[in-house]
């Protein structure tokens, strides 16, 4: 019984750890994001709602403008956002949209440059492998192309169409398995060539989940308890098992 609680508590743990780096991202106006029941394409939590105002002086690291991510959970964490080169802030009303979906793809922030994308950098990441959700769709153009790229990750994927009735992969969003290595992504949604730069590209979120452990994090309070729960009934079976093994002699 002991040995199975402390597989729950590890577990537990490293659940909570996931969940650190965990991100749902809306972008859009202060108070319109969806509700935490909201999963979009991934699974449900605690909406940052971002404007995602083109900031100066460029860079691809850390910025004094940079939006303070909590995650999933509604906890602070380390990571920050910030977005350089889109600049046309949205409000839309399409109507084969309703609720949550409604709130996630109305706001968007466009670009109308044929080389200037919406370009947002994240940092303060662990090490590892990430999935990455981007919402890419622009509301009452179903015509309209959007082009998603990353930094260092080869090949481009677009996204467009009509809408479904529900979130689906290469109409409302894009789906890219990245590598962190130096504790940042930097995600990019543009107009494909071609394309009609006077409507621009829309980008309307984001979802972010760890596919695998990054470097372990300083423990926090509740991790400090789990952590001490399990070694002490990884104690409590050692006695016990050097007891019975003393008394069978």
């Amino acid at each position: 019984m002991i040995s199975r609680f402390a597989l729950v508590a590890v577990l537990a743990y490293s659940t909570s750890i996931a969940s650190a780096q965990s991100f749902n991202i809306d972008v859009g106006q202060v108070g319109s994001g969806p509700a935490p029941t909201y999963a979009a394409a991934v699974s449900a939590g605690i909406w940052n709602v971002v404007r995602a105002e083109h900031v100066t002086p460029f860079t691809s690291g850390p910025h004094p403008s940079d939006y303070m991510l909590v995650d999933i959970n509604g906890n602070p964490t380390g990571v920050g956002l910030h977005q350089y080169g889109g600049m046309d802030e949205v409000n839309a009303s399409d109507p084969n949209l309703s609720g949550d979906n409604a709130r996630l793809l109305n706001d968007y922030l466009a670009t109308h440059s044929a080389s200037l994308e919406s370009c947002a950098y994240l940092n303060g990441l662990q090490n590892g492998w990430y999935e990455v959700t981007t919402y890419a769709w622009m509301p009452n153009q179903p015509s309209i192309m959007q082009k998603v790229r990353f930094d260092f990750h080869p090949g481009d994927t677009f996204v467009g169409g009509s809408w479904p009735g529900q979130h689906t992969q290469g109409i409302t969003y894009a789906r890219n398995i990245i590598q962190v290595t130096s504790g940042n992504i930097g995600l990019h949604v543009g107009v494909p060539s071609g394309g009609n730069t006077a409507i621009g590209a829309a980008w309307n979120g984001l979802q972010i989940r760890p596919l695998q452990a990054g470097t372990v994090p300083a423990l926090s309070r509740s991790g400090f308890v789990v952590l001490s729960i399990v070694l002490a009934c990884m104690g409590g079976i050692l006695f016990r098992r050097f007891a019975n093994t003393r008394y069978a002699k």
